[in-house]
């Protein structure tokens, strides 16, 4: 049985996205711990332990670190859970605290020291195994990218093959940076060492656009020559690139800021901007493609 201790994480368990940096009296981080007396969840702490471990083998210990967190971008609750073996991290997970959905599993006992696998389709193999017991299906998925890397613990580099696959709607990209699943291989003992799961739920998005690439492209130069965008430094660019993927709304237009919690996968136009001068990369905007709308907005100055 596990005793269950309701202590802070360590920095180096879970990404921070915080920093310091001065703010004002009224500023509300969208990253926060939650008060698990107060969230209205349903998903207990002890029905998240459970979860991952009718998935994953989790260390014999008698400490657990756990807190609940509340993400207001990605519009989600997550139980944050560590096991400790004399004094270090053994194995990290996120169990979504709505939908019981384990989402991320690190494992640090791994070794790692030689690569006893040396072939990219045994450590695709060997990472679908793992993609079936999670009940994940590879259909709706892109072609795996295989990538072979060391990871640094604090006593030696371990070599990892890692293999990701995208998610795809009906044949079209999801644009995402989570709308992915992926497995980490450890390559001496050829163990699944880390999992993650960011796929979209995604239901009944129409593929066929009513609006043109072309009137996208006009929407998108009205945009960045408006006085909202054009003071920021925007209007000296070009479009380097236009494609139709399914994405979730990021910008307000009517306000002119971000849209918190992001919208519902839609099919847009997304388009890459560099300066026209320099080439850098300025923004990132998507256009709904039925309704010829701005609903993207990421800038890069």
């Amino acid at each position: 049985m596990l005793a269950l201790v309701g202590v802070c994480m360590v920095a180096a368990t879970f990404p921070n996205r915080g920093y310091w940096r001065r703010v004002s009296p009224d500023f509300k981080p969208s990253f926060y711990e939650w008060d698990s007396k107060e969230a209205d969840v349903k998903i207990s702490l002890e029905e998240a332990v459970a979860k991952v471990e009718a998935v994953w083998p989790v260390p014999s210990t008698e400490e657990t670190r756990f807190r609940l967190m509340r993400d207001d971008d990605e519009n989600w609750t997550r139980w944050e859970l560590e096991w400790r073996i004399n004094g270090s991290t053994g194995l990290t997970a996120l169990v979504d605290a709505y939908t019981g959905k384990v989402r991320v599993i690190v494992d640090f006992r791994r070794s790692g020291g030689v690569d006893n696998l040396k072939n990219r389709g045994k450590a695709i193999e060997l990472a679908e195994e793992v993609l079936k017991s999670m009940e994940i299906s590879t259909k709706d998925l892109s072609t795996p990218t295989v990538r072979k890397r060391d990871m640094p613990t604090a006593l030696s580099w371990n070599i990892t093959w890692d293999v990701q696959w995208r998610q795809r709607f009906k044949g079209l990209a999801v644009k995402d940076a989570v709308a992915a699943v992926g497995v980490s291989i450890d390559s001496e003992t050829l163990k699944p060492v880390g999992f993650h799961n960011g796929l979209l739920e995604i239901h009944d998005v129409n593929i066929v656009p009513r609006v043109s690439r072309n009137q996208a492209i006009e929407e998108v130069k009205n945009f960045v020559s408006s006085e909202a965008v054009k003071s920021k430094g925007y209007d000296k660019c070009k479009i380097l690139r236009t494609e139709l993927v399914v994405a979730r709304p990021n910008y307000n237009l009517k306000q002119n800021k971000r849209l918190i919690p992001r919208g519902p996968p839609t099919l847009v136009w997304h388009m890459h901007l560099r300066n026209a001068i320099s080439g850098r990369k300025l923004a990132d905007i998507m256009v709904d493609a039925q309704t010829g709308t701005v609903v993207g907005f990421m800038g890069y100055r």
